[in-house]
Formats: C-alpha cells, structure tokens, sequence
C-alpha cells in the first residue's frame, strides 16, 4: 500500500511539472517570438535557450520535492510508477485535475503512512524488533529527524547507526568498556532505511547479501524530546554498557 500511495504522489507532482512546464516554455516562446517582431532576430533564440533551461530548472526542483516526500530517487521513481496501477490507463493521468480528485477518493489505510515525511515520527522512541540479525532495539527520533539506532549485541557489544530519517551517515562499535572499537563514515548506501508508524524497512550494501531488503516490526513507541548529538550520545553509550554489564 505504501509503494501504491508512492506512486499515486509521483504520478501527480510529475504530471503536474509536465503541465506547469509546457505553460512556461509556451509563455516564453510568445515572449521570444515578440520580442524577434518588435526588437532583435536573436530575441528568438536567446529566450528558446531560456525556455528551455527554465523548463530543466523546474523538473529538476520537482523531482526533488518528491524525493523529499517519498524516500525515493530518481531510479526508483520509474519502477514505482511501473509497478503501480497508476501506469495503468484507468484513471486518466492526462488531468490533472481528474487525477486529484481520483486522488482524494481513495480510501486511508490505516496501517501505513499518510504523508511521505517524517512528522508523525519525530520526537519519539521506537522500540523495533527485527530483522533477526538485530533482535531487539530501540530507534531514537529526536525533533529535528535525525536518528539514532542502537544494537545490543550477545557478546557485550553495542553497535549504533546515527542518520538522518533516509540513512546512516556514522557506524559506531563500543566493547564494554566503552572503548569505540569502530567509528566512522559509510558509505552512503551502505546502511539506508525507511521508519514508518508499523515497520521500518532496511536495505544497503553492509547488510546481509541475498535480500532485496529487511523488515523490523514497530512494537511500541513513546515521546522522546532530547537533542541526538555528541553529548546525548556519550551519556547513552554509558546507560547501555552499564546495563549491558549487569544483565
């Protein structure tokens, strides 16, 4: 239902830039084409180039207003919208008034996110279990979205992935005497995610070869209003270890 509603958005915003690009390129040609009549021939070529990089500016924006509100690049914007109905020739897509108003008839479903940010998920502590190879853990969300997952480990180890709601940007490893055996930057699609309010879904090069990706199930969550930066993450560190040791 996610990737449905994904490419419902995508199948919009993209026909909504394909309208609003060919009213800009159209109002620029009659600009350029007045201007060639009652001023210079090169007004005509000038604008043509103008119309046409105003045309690129604005796809560009738009595609990235829908990364921002799906989770998904470029890439991944074709295979939802392959895999969708709204490939499909019922609904029409060539309104896009119509299409809105297809839009706003769909039923919610509960179970999934509404909107593609991450409002509903700031500020909270969510408390995962899964895929099998992370057991049982906790996400912190803080109000500015960035993120912190922290990984219990059997053999006294603490594993932790700071981010931002779409990635980690920095892997640590602590031992149980708080020393950071790993500490560093990996590369970007090594560890990506996607939180919503039942599962949290993860993909990426540093996870098991074999899976297209690795589903958490969202057990409970609760409000979480600190700040997730250096001075939060030390004094975390030392509340795992320190239960860690005594367990």
């Amino acid at each position: 239902m996610y990737q449905h509603k994904a490419a419902e958005t995508v199948g919009y915003r993209r026909q909504k830039a394909k309208t609003t690009g060919y009213m800009l390129c159209l109002i620029t040609m009659a600009i350029a084409f007045a201007g060639w009549y009652l001023w210079k021939w090169y007004a005509l070529p000038i604008l043509i180039v103008i119309a046409a990089l105003l045309s690129s500016l604005y796809s560009i924006i738009e595609a990235k207003r829908i990364q921002k509100k799906t989770g998904l690049n470029i890439n991944e914007h074709e295979i939802t919208i392959r895999e969708s109905a709204v490939a499909c020739p019922e609904p029409t897509t060539h309104d896009p008034e119509e299409y809105r108003v297809y839009l706003d008839s769909l039923p919610e479903d509960g179970s999934e996110e509404k909107d593609y940010d991450d409002i509903r998920l700031r500020a909270k502590k969510i408390e995962v279990a899964g895929p099998d190879f992370f057991g049982r853990y906790s996400i912190y969300v803080d109000p500015k979205s960035n993120v912190a997952i922290f990984l219990p480990k059997s053999n006294k180890t603490l594993h932790i992935f700071i981010g931002d709601i779409y990635r980690a940007n920095r892997w640590i490893i602590c031992d149980i005497k708080l020393l950071k055996v790993i500490d560093k930057t990996p590369q970007e699609d090594a560890y990506q995610w996607k939180i919503n309010p039942q599962n949290i879904w993860y993909r990426g090069t540093g996870f098991p070869p074999g899976e297209s990706g690795y589903r958490g199930e969202v057990l409970s969550s609760e409000d979480f209003i600190d700040e997730i930066n250096d001075e939060w993450l030390d004094i975390k560190i030392k509340e795992y270890i320190r239960m860690m040791g005594s367990s």
